[in-house]
């Protein structure tokens, strides 16, 4: 672990390492991600990312998630043919068609666009993810290069910090800095969901090692997952109210202080108001204090008892971890 401090531009540039997942079968691995940012003073950053991919069964080509929110993409390019589309929670994905990989091989593949955003990018707390939340795939190694204005250096500290969940934890990140350009690895494995992220204060502030963090699982039956007080946990579902089925979930009372459900509703599929079209159930949840919780949830027709031999369960064991 390399720490370089300079008088000249005293910026906190801090590395947070969030997530939840387990290792899966999945139908390929990224065996290194090589994620290139270069960030613009018209609130436009350049983003080049090159995947090493493992493939354990035949599959044309790979995908790339973006959540933009109030980002504007352009200049996508890849190595091979793309499609870019919606998926049913409104998410970018663009996806490269790679008919020649017919069987279990190791590919290459690039993703470069420009994010535009509508709000100015740097303030005096500034966080970038390198990696974000929506890579659904194992991730063995990450590189990076990460380019800044030289404006928003100045008068700024710099150190480098991995963390977990806010808790700091340098064995496995190692960085450098010449000029106004980072470059550095984080090699231990990243899984799905994971993210690692850059965060930046002036020097007259420290990095809170409280900042909350949000876990996301999509559709997923059944999961333990480990959090820390202050975390948030989503929950989506796939749902379609026009059926009489509802997803309901529940805390029991013996729960009650530990974790919170704080929020539910319902996101409609991006399918042109067709009528009885589906989408996803969204619930949030609170990991309020330390302690260990289990969230049960059930698709049913709230007027008729939940038949277990037909009806869907899902089930969440939460231990959440104190901050101290």
């Amino acid at each position: 672990m390399k720490k370089l401090l300079s008088a000249i531009f005293p910026v906190l540039v801090a590395f947070l390492l969030t997530g939840t997942g387990s290792a899966n079968d999945f139908d390929y691995s990224i065996n290194k991600l090589d994620v290139d940012l270069n960030f613009k003073k018209n609130n436009t950053v350049e983003v080049k990312e090159n995947l090493d991919a493992s493939f354990n069964r035949e599959r044309n080509g790979v995908s790339r998630k973006l959540e933009l929110g109030n980002k504007k993409l352009d200049n996508v390019e890849t190595n091979y043919i793309h499609v870019i589309h919606k998926d049913s929670l409104g998410n970018t994905i663009i996806k490269i068609v790679d008919y020649e990989n017919k069987r279990k091989l190791d590919r290459e593949y690039f993703f470069n666009y420009t994010l535009t955003s509508k709000e100015k990018i740097f303030s005096d707390d500034f966080s970038f993810d390198i990696v974000d939340g929506t890579w659904e795939r194992n991730i063995d190694r990450v590189d990076f290069k990460i380019t800044i204005p030289e404006t928003e250096l100045i008068r700024k500290k710099i150190e480098f910090i991995s963390s977990v969940s806010g808790v700091a934890n340098t064995d496995n990140l190692t960085c450098s800095i010449s000029g106004n350009t980072i470059t550095g690895s984080y090699t231990k494995p990243l899984l799905p969901h994971e993210t690692l992220t850059m965060h930046m204060v002036p020097s007259n502030k420290t990095l809170t090692e409280k900042k909350s963090h949000q876990f996301i699982l999509n559709n997923v039956q059944e999961e333990d997952i480990t959090v820390y007080e202050g975390d948030e946990i989503i929950i989506r579902l796939n749902s379609n109210p026009s059926t009489g089925f509802t997803w309901k979930l529940y805390v029991e009372s013996e729960f009650a202080g530990i974790v919170e459900l704080s929020d539910e509703h319902f996101i409609a599929a991006k399918t042109n108001n067709l009528v009885g079209a589906g989408g996803v159930a969204e619930f949030k949840v609170d990991a309020l204090k330390q302690g260990e919780a289990t969230i049960v949830g059930y698709y049913i027709r709230p007027w008729l008892k939940y038949d277990e031999d037909t009806d869907n369960k899902v089930q969440y064991k939460i231990k959440i971890k104190s901050r101290k």
